[in-house]
């Protein structure tokens, strides 16, 4: 989530000094959501998306679809892992 927060900032060109004045915050709050140091509740990230020119909607869906990807990603790296295994031949001891 941190890192499309980020994304979706830097996609509508803005930088954390400006969204931190469209926020009423600093920069280093900015800074900190971003790193993962300060949590965001769902009014804050309302705001930061409608700062950034999208909807906590679009937010969501875009952070869901990239679940969706990771988490088939990280099923099929399972999957081959556990077929190289299957398939590794097992060494005969040599007297």
């Amino acid at each position: 989530m941190l890192e499309l927060l980020r994304a979706k900032r830097e996609m509508a060109q803005i930088t954390q000094v400006e969204l931190a004045l469209a926020l009423g915050v600093t920069q280093t709050f900015v800074s900190k959501c971003e790193r993962g140091e300060r949590r965001l509740d769902v009014l804050e990230l309302r705001k930061w998306c409608l700062a950034i020119g999208t909807t906590v909607s679009d937010f969501m869906s875009t952070l869901e679809a990239d679940l969706v990807a990771f988490e088939t990603t990280v099923s099929t790296l399972a999957a081959q892992k556990k077929t190289k295994r299957k398939s590794k031949p097992t060494r005969k001891q040599s007297n």
